[in-house]
């Protein structure tokens, strides 16, 4: 008789699960999702940023190729810049909003004009 044994005594009963290990995983996959949240904003955020920088090259060319022909000489160059920006229709109104944007072409304008004296 020494032989058989009884199968229930071959049951294994599962242990309770330790509730501090239990917690910690339940953070640590909070923490990978949050995780995962955080690169995904980043990385939109980073489309984001190169699509408007693509935006403001394209608007830089289309005013550079608006100011060719432009005798920056004259008294009237700036507005026949702006009045060829605004005619061709690849130059965005709001791009003439930005200050930066004034101010750089004004510069340019400026620095053009009186390039013949003192040289």
């Amino acid at each position: 008789m020494g032989a058989f044994r009884p199968v229930a005594l071959d049951v294994q009963v599962p242990q309770p699960a330790d509730p501090l290990a239990r917690f910690s995983q339940v953070l640590q996959a909070q923490g990978e999702m949050n995780r995962n949240r955080y690169l995904q904003q980043q990385t939109q955020g980073a489309e984001l940023e190169n699509q408007q920088r693509q935006i403001q090259l394209e608007q830089s060319r289309a005013l550079m190729d608006t100011a060719k022909g432009i005798d920056w000489t004259q008294d009237d160059a700036f507005e026949k810049f702006l009045s060829n920006a605004q005619s061709s229709g690849k130059v965005n109104p709001q791009t003439f909003c930005d200050g930066a944007t004034a101010s750089a072409v004004q510069g340019t304008v400026s620095q053009n004009r009186y390039s013949h004296i003192g040289g």
